[in-house]
């Protein structure tokens, strides 16, 4: 089962959303329930269309938890590519690594992506996902 990736039933952080330029953004598709997970998800970042990052800049995803899913606090920072020469992602690709969720995050999670320049394009899918044990 290489290559395959068992997905969380709406398990969506994001779908199809257009990174931020210069900024930060929430995902999408709001916040997930996680709780009693115990390392066993994984969030990940994949290109929905191709997405292009300029020499030196960087996207960040980030993870917030919440005890509530009202107050959100910044967990974690799940993965961050830098470009080395403009870089291309391709629609289809994985972004940067999957992070494991671990038992110390609060039971409601959402995902923010952060870039540093105006210039990225693209949008992605941003998902959790079942670790094989």
């Amino acid at each position: 089962m290489y290559n395959h990736i068992l997905r969380a039933s709406d398990g969506y952080y994001a779908t199809g959303q257009t990174v931020p330029q210069n900024t930060s953004a929430f995902g999408d598709e709001g916040s997930l329930f996680t709780g009693n997970a115990q390392g066993a998800m994984a969030i990940s970042i994949f290109a929905k269309t191709d997405v292009v990052l300029a020499d030196t800049k960087v996207l960040t995803l980030n993870i917030y938890d919440s005890a509530d899913n009202s107050t959100f606090a910044l967990f974690a920072k799940c993965t961050s590519v830098t470009a080395d020469g403009e870089t291309t992602y391709s629609a289809g690709d994985q972004i940067g690594d999957d992070y494991v969720l671990p038992p110390s995050a609060n039971e409601w999670t959402k995902a923010q992506l952060v870039t540093d320049d105006a210039a990225v394009t693209g949008t992605v899918d941003v998902f959790l996902h079942y670790l094989p044990r």
